[in-house]
């Protein structure tokens, strides 16, 4: 059950881990948004309750390094999505969303940071999209968190001291 003592909990964790992870000017105009990001739209990128979070507070949650790299894995390999479907809880979500994809109050999730996607791809399979993804490189950077599932996979830039990715299965 959602109660205001579990709402409190989430909100408390969700602003406390946020600025670990979130370097962004948190501000950007949609034309911006478009000359950056010209394969995403904002509306792929955010799960409808962080997009009205958005639009009420103009302030950004995306971790821009995080969306970059997502534009320059499009750039590479072609068309992959977020958010597509029923599916629209895949990009940048609400401490809520989490609550209803977890059915417990579980705050732990880098998508409330902003530097995690579920993506999918019309070109690839997951299994022909995961060696791309995993050797996938910008600016020196990779993903440091992929997890495979039967329909997307999951990719993340989770803080890391040691070599390499987590990986798991789904």
């Amino acid at each position: 059950m959602w109660t205001f003592k579990s709402f409190s909990l989430l909100f408390v964790s969700y602003v406390y881990f946020l600025p670990l992870v979130c370097s962004n000017p948190l501000t950007m105009t949609k034309q911006e948004w478009k000359a950056r990001y010209p394969s995403f739209s904002i509306e792929e990128v955010y799960s409808p309750r962080a997009l009205r979070r958005l639009n009420q507070t103009g302030q950004h949650i995306i971790n821009f390094e995080f969306l970059d790299m997502l534009q320059a894995l499009r750039n590479e390999v072609g068309p992959i999505y977020v958010n597509i479907g029923q599916h629209r809880r895949r990009g940048v979500r609400d401490p809520y969303d989490n609550y209803l994809i977890y059915n417990k109050n579980w705050n732990y999730s880098f998508h409330l940071a902003g530097i995690a996607a579920d993506i999918s791809s019309s070109k690839y399979s997951v299994d022909e999209l995961y060696p791309k993804v995993k050797n996938f490189r910008f600016n020196n950077k990779r993903f440091t968190g992929i997890g495979l599932y039967p329909t997307w996979i999951h990719v993340d830039i989770r803080p890391r001291t040691e070599p390499g990715h987590v990986f798991w299965t789904g």
